[in-house]
């Protein structure tokens, strides 16, 4: 009887224009609840968002259960895209191209295996963004992680952006605009510029004490004891 007045509903669905009154789906044996109005909402009898899916999981089982929707496309010289528009100012989309993407073309270089997040079709630009409620809290921050380390099962943070917009690479607590740690600068084609001529570059001696380097009208270097940098 639920199975026939279940059918009934789904097949009404044009006919009622997504009313109001919430109806079931189709059955579901495990007990879980899938409600639609003018929005769906799945696993759950709130309904919030246009599509909204609730459950309780904390993953690493198979199939994943942290996974709560997936797209594939079973052919690899194709794609596999998520695309949010408004109006026709541009879009946003994410997504996935297969191994096989561009085949014999330069775009198979380029592009194959690799995940993407574009803005396009007239849109400015991207955006990324990560709020900070208030100042001196530990949220706000941007990641950049890379490869993959076996004894915590994660990737390494190569790059951070801190909520004060320190940016900070092979370091997690950058203390200026930008802060490298265990690394070295490389420059193979261009200069490091210093337009304020009462700046320049600040060294660290044996015992301690700090010299900024300037130089004069004349090109000869002036050293000024300064006190170190944080």
């Amino acid at each position: 009887m639920k199975l026939n007045f279940t059918l009934v509903a789904f097949l009404l669905i044009p006919i009622l224009g997504f009313s109001q009154i919430p109806y079931t789906i189709s059955p579901l044996y495990s007990g879980g609840t899938h409600v639609a109005t003018k929005k769906i909402s799945l696993n759950s009898d709130k309904i919030l968002n246009k599509l909204y899916i609730e459950d309780n999981s904390v993953g690493g089982d198979y199939p994943d259960s942290r996974i709560f929707a997936e797209f594939k496309n079973l052919n690899n010289q194709g794609t596999v895209s998520q695309r949010f528009n408004v109006a026709d100012d541009g879009y946003l989309e994410i997504g996935y191209l297969g191994s096989q993407y561009g085949q014999g073309t330069a775009l198979q270089s380029v592009y194959a295996n690799f995940s993407t997040i574009q803005a396009r079709g007239g849109s400015k630009g991207l955006i990324l963004r990560a709020d900070s409620p208030y100042g001196g809290s530990d949220v706000g921050i941007i990641k950049f992680l890379t490869g993959y380390t076996y004894s915590t099962y994660s990737a390494e943070e190569r790059m951070r952006i801190d909520a004060y917009g320190n940016v900070g690479i092979g370091t997690t607590y950058p203390v200026s605009k930008l802060h490298l740690s265990n690394g070295n600068v490389q420059l193979d084609n261009g200069d490091v510029f210093v337009r304020d001529f009462n700046r320049g570059i600040i060294l660290k001696s044996p015992g301690s004490n700090c010299w900024r380097i300037t130089i004069s009208d004349y090109g000869d270097f002036i050293k000024t004891y300064v006190s170190c940098p944080n």
